[in-house]
């Protein structure tokens, strides 16, 4: 049951919160403004004079999806929470009153929580050179990893961005966080699980040479990664 999950992370000092999952959304539970965009992009994909892109039409829905089952529930005050911790009642009543949510972790100081994201083939491409030393916790997503620092692991990086395949999480609310399930049906998972030590790894120079070797990839490197299985290197 997703409350018992919840209150295992609640108890490592970390606040979940429910996010809208594919369930819910079947069941008529939807984020404000869902339905509209559905509706639009049915009419948008109906011509009179051609037929249906049936194909296209379905790749923009599986996109609205995708996007709804990581936004959180009306009932949670996402601004609050970035100052005030909630109480483990608030918590268990969260997932009481909706046992098939997604489950999102809150990020920032208050939680000392950081998320660094790394596209899945480069991630693994990563892995497998064997460079990666004991360090965080790793969830794997539908296309990336996530790796789980402290807050003050992160506090003077601000160079990784996306055009590198490398995204740090510092100002974002929250991240999405196993069971959660992803739009597409992908399981959200612990590929370096910290069930019985929810330390997050705190060291500035690991961070910092995490990001940079990952980033300083040559193109031939790049090149093979699209050849690289993405479920063999850390399991």
């Amino acid at each position: 049951m997703k409350m018992y999950e919840a209150l295992k992370y609640f108890e490592r000092g970390l606040c979940p919160i429910p996010l809208f999952s594919q369930v819910m959304l079947d069941r008529g539970e939807m984020p404000d403004g869902y339905l509209d965009k559905k509706n639009e992009i049915l009419l948008d994909t109906k011509a009179e004079d051609e037929p249906v892109d049936e194909i296209e039409k379905e790749e923009l829905i599986r996109a609205l999806n995708i996007d709804a089952c990581k936004q959180s529930l009306p009932e949670i005050d996402i601004d609050a929470l970035q100052t005030r911790r909630p109480s483990e009642s608030e918590v268990r009543q969260w997932f009481i009153n909706h046992p098939e949510a997604n489950m999102g972790l809150m990020i920032g100081p208050k939680y000392n929580l950081v998320v660094v994201d790394v596209d899945k083939n480069i991630a693994s491409a990563f892995h497998q050179s064997g460079k990666v030393p004991i360090g965080p916790p790793i969830v794997e997503t539908y296309n990336s990893f996530h790796y789980y620092f402290s807050y003050s692991s992160a506090k003077d990086l601000y160079e990784a961005t996306d055009q590198t395949g490398v995204i740090l999480h510092e100002n974002t609310s929250y991240a999405v966080a196993p069971p959660s399930v992803h739009g597409s049906g992908f399981v959200y998972r612990w590929r370096r699980h910290y069930a019985t030590s929810m330390s997050l790894f705190d060291s500035d120079f690991w961070l910092l040479k995490f990001i940079m070797d990952i980033i300083n990839f040559t193109d031939e490197e790049k090149e093979r990664m699209t050849t690289i299985k993405c479920f063999s290197c850390i399991d």
